[in-house]
């Protein structure tokens, strides 16, 4: 999701609008960034700011994962 220009408040409302919809279907939420890629520590910051972790990774892609809360 790209919002060029758009205040950080507008990514922020999207993943909490998101998150609590999932979590009315879903117990876990996983993702994955691939390691090299230059936007990987900004969204891995993003996602432990709503709750991820690492848990998982390989040679090129970790996997951060949530529980509902």
């Amino acid at each position: 999701v790209v919002f060029p220009g758009a205040p950080s408040q507008t990514l922020h409302g999207l993943m909490r609008t998101a998150l609590a919809e999932a979590w009315t279907r879903y117990a876990t939420i996983i993702f994955c960034l691939p390691k090299d890629w230059a936007m990987t520590p900004k969204l891995c910051a993003f996602g432990e700011h709503f709750g991820f972790a690492p848990y998982a990774e390989d040679e090129e892609l970790t996997w951060y994962v949530a529980w509902k809360p």
